[in-house]
């Protein structure tokens, strides 16, 4: 759950610096950075998959796990459209970053919450 909230934080950083950019380079620069520590967000859970579930049903997991990103973009779409055309780019990204912030803060609360209750991983 560290590295998910980590790589969530670096998305954030990025998508914010993406806002603010004043020139193409740093656009491309500051989205891949969004982009490649969204990568790692999905690599987290993979291997908290990993860790605390059986290999056997690891496949079945690791596709479940897809499917629900998958659902969360198509379910996203909808509401981004609506913030682009009533607020435009900039106060959009604002929103997105914002909403991000508070999933960050949510996940480390319950990473420390919940940092001895957790089960032994699977040997």
């Amino acid at each position: 759950l560290k590295l998910i909230s980590l790589s969530i934080g670096i998305s954030i950083i990025g998508m914010l610096l993406f806002n603010f950019s004043q020139n193409l380079t740093g656009l491309m620069l500051w989205r891949g950075l969004a982009g490649v520590s969204g990568a790692f967000s999905y690599l987290g859970c993979v291997k908290t998959l990993s860790m605390y579930f059986d290999h056997k049903r690891l496949g079945i997991l690791i596709g479940g796990t897809g499917i629900i990103v998958m659902s969360g973009g198509v379910v996203a779409q909808y509401p981004m459209i609506y913030l682009l055309s009533h607020y435009g780019l900039t106060t959009t990204l604002n929103i997105n970053i914002l909403f991000g912030i508070v999933v960050v803060a949510i996940l480390l609360m319950s990473v420390m919450v919940k940092q001895a209750k957790l089960p032994r991983p699977v040997q």
